[in-house]
């Protein structure tokens, strides 16, 4: 598989304090690489030097063979790198639909009329089983109908990457199995790269055909979920024991 995102020395300081230090990394067209880490590691940091929110303190992130150190969030998400957010925060007076029409209009499918963005957000919502709400206000909806919504909304800009930033977090088991199910048709059938931060460890290590681990900001493993769950350092830093997969 050829690489389709690559950071090279990517580092973000705070004053003092380095939130990513000299990270190098790469994703491959058409995998699903977890990235895991203690509270702190700088994984969601990471998000955000990628997606252009932190501005880097030196390093590369190169999309595509292009150099887009530095670029502005919304052109970012136009070059095809569409996002979740840990904390989801959708437009609670809008409906559902129009919530991801919204998406539609700032992302890559170039659509300007409403009608044709309505038809757009409803393929969306049925893509993701949420198409029976589409007219229910997106503040009335449960969490996991919300984070159901964001990534309804970052497909909505037509990525060809998609950054996922724990969106298994606070599920009861059976929505953690369709959440994990959804993640792996979105890669599956619409050919869509995937980045993922997680730390429900059933979940990452379920449908991640590689993981990356950060602690302190640094990069301290690479490798396939089997070879990450037997890694004594990521043992030490973040699992306690093996993982038994």
């Amino acid at each position: 598989m050829s690489v389709i995102l690559e950071g090279k020395g990517v580092t973000k300081r705070f004053g003092g304090l380095a939130a990513v230090n000299n990270v190098d990394f790469n994703l491959k067209k058409g995998e699903i690489l977890g990235l895991i880490g203690p509270n702190g590691a700088g994984k969601t940091t990471l998000f955000n030097c990628i997606c252009g929110i932190y501005r880097l303190t030196s390093g590369k992130i190169i999309l595509e063979g292009e150099d887009i150190t530095g670029r502005k969030p919304h052109q970012i998400c136009a070059k095809g790198i569409g996002r979740t957010f840990q904390v989801v925060m959708p437009f609670t007076n809008l409906t559902t639909l129009e919530n991801v029409m919204v998406s539609v209009f700032s992302g890559r499918s170039g659509i300007k009329k409403m009608e044709e963005a309505r038809r757009e957000a409803e393929k969306w919502l049925e893509f993701v089983g949420l198409d029976k709400k589409k007219n229910l206000r997106a503040g009335s909806l449960t969490l996991p109908d919300r984070k159901t919504l964001e990534m309804a909304r970052a497909l909505a800009t037509w990525p060809k990457i998609l950054l996922l930033d724990e969106v298994v977090a606070g599920l009861n088991p059976t929505e953690t199995v369709e959440t994990m199910r959804r993640i792996k048709k979105v890669r599956d059938e619409l050919g869509i790269t995937i980045l993922m931060v997680e730390h429900v460890m059933k979940a990452v290590m379920g449908v991640s055909d590689r993981i990356m681990v950060l602690h302190h900001g640094e990069k301290i493993a690479d490798g396939t979920p089997r070879e990450i769950a037997e890694n004594e350092k990521v043992i030490e830093a973040y699992l306690g024991e093996r993982y038994l997969l």
